[in-house]
């Protein structure tokens, strides 16, 4: 029956549509799948396995040479401190210490130190933040345990999920494929992976919402959008950032309902419901004291301008990039990634802050891609993170050969 209508020009019902292209995405990846027992396939995973480990001992080993009391690389990074303050307070104050800003809280408490460094501003994460901070901030202030203990204690812990990103994103990014013959492919992994282990050493815990993020793209490629959702929905309770996923999340809950409009009730539409709307209440709350320093986009590329480099230059070579791979995966029948690619330029560019550890999240989209698209998203990652200056500095390896300071 299926058969004569089609040759009588009748369409598809919606929820086959949605089930072929379901379908065609988890046959586009099939194919780097297939022979995931072989013995190459085997050597190159404990080879990576092996570097992970060797990664994440060099990381320990510089997190234990920090000569400041936050036990970061650099002392101007301070937030996990801010973290482990503020989930302490919401145990007394609640939800009050997103409708206050900071300096109030600070006069209440008669603390002076680096954890309110902006007294205009409330807490500016969502709430799965604090939860996650909440045990260091009771052993840290309830139970009075050593300020550089736990500070070391949340580094490790952040190290620890972001080699454990770094590990999931290299298997999947590089497949079955030999590394040596991919030249992309090997810059975009390795930028990914020395960020992540730089970020984490100064106290960004980034490597927790990517982790969840990196495991829904797996999950998206597979079919399981259920599952992509919910994961997509612990992200966004850890950081806002998450929203930049927004038309890869409407994709994965279409394909999740067959293609009906109406809301159908899932545990991964469940999840993300609650998550938005936990976001919202926070974000509400907040509102009123949202006013940080501009360090968006816009005033980073007007910082770097020169007379042969003009400060425009960088944001227009950055648009010019995004629609290039938006036109080409567009082309390439992937709409809802091309939205997603064009959305980064406004997400960069008009957010109040914007900092290097941003960028991690851009590179999550090339798993989303199918494998003959990958390389060009990695490709525009790694160009946006040239153009706005954002590359890794190794120098921070030195601290393991310089004489250690008093």
């Amino acid at each position: 029956m299926d058969c004569i209508l089609q040759r009588k020009g009748r369409r598809k019902p919606l929820r086959r549509q949605a089930e072929e292209a379901g379908l065609s995405l988890s046959n586009r990846t099939a194919t780097a799948q297939s022979d995931t027992h072989s013995p190459s396939v085997l050597r190159q995973q404990a080879g990576l396995i092996l570097l992970i480990a060797l990664s994440l001992a060099l990381s320990v080993s510089i997190a234990f040479h920090s000569t400041n009391p936050y036990a970061t690389l650099e002392s101007q990074y301070t937030d996990h401190l801010r973290h482990q303050r503020y989930a302490e307070e919401f145990l007394r104050r609640g939800l009050d210490i997103y409708s206050e800003p900071a300096g109030k809280l600070q006069r209440l408490i008669g603390e002076d130190d680096r954890t309110y460094i902006w007294p205009d501003v409330s807490y500016p994460y969502p709430l799965g933040a604090l939860l996650v901070h909440l045990p260091a901030g009771v052993l840290r202030y309830q139970l009075g345990m050593d300020p550089l203990l736990v500070n070391r204690a949340l580094i490790l812990l952040y190290l620890a999920f972001g080699h454990l990103c770094a590990y999931l994103y290299v298997r999947a990014y590089m497949g079955q494929q030999k590394w040596g013959g991919y030249f992309i492919g090997l810059w975009v992994v390795g930028l990914f992976w020395l960020s992540m282990v730089l970020w984490s050493l100064n106290g960004q815990f980034e490597s927790l919402p990517l982790l969840l993020v990196l495991l829904a793209s797996l999950s998206y490629q597979r079919g399981r959008y259920d599952t992509a959702l919910a994961l997509v929905g612990g992200a966004l309770l850890l950081k806002y950032q998450a929203i930049l996923f927004a038309p890869l999340v409407l994709d994965m809950f279409w394909r999740q309902t067959g293609g009906r409009l109406q809301m159908a009730l899932s545990r991964g539409i469940a999840i993300l419901a609650g998550a938005v709307a936990l976001d919202i209440v926070t974000t509400a709350l907040s509102y009123r004291y949202v006013q940080m320093p501009d360090a968006n986009l816009i005033s980073y590329t007007s910082l770097l301008s020169t007379p042969l480099f003009p400060a425009a230059a960088p944001l227009l070579a950055a648009l010019a990039l995004t629609v290039s791979l938006a036109a080409y995966l567009m082309r390439r029948r992937q709409a809802a990634l091309a939205l997603n690619v064009m959305l980064t330029i406004p997400f960069l560019a008009l957010l109040p802050q914007v900092q290097g550890w941003y960028l991690l999240w851009l590179f999550p989209l090339a798993l989303f891609a199918a494998p003959a698209e990958r390389d060009a998203v990695g490709f525009w990652a790694l160009g946006l993170a040239y153009l706005i200056r954002q590359l890794p500095d190794p120098s921070f390896l030195s601290v393991l050969v310089l004489p250690r300071l008093p």
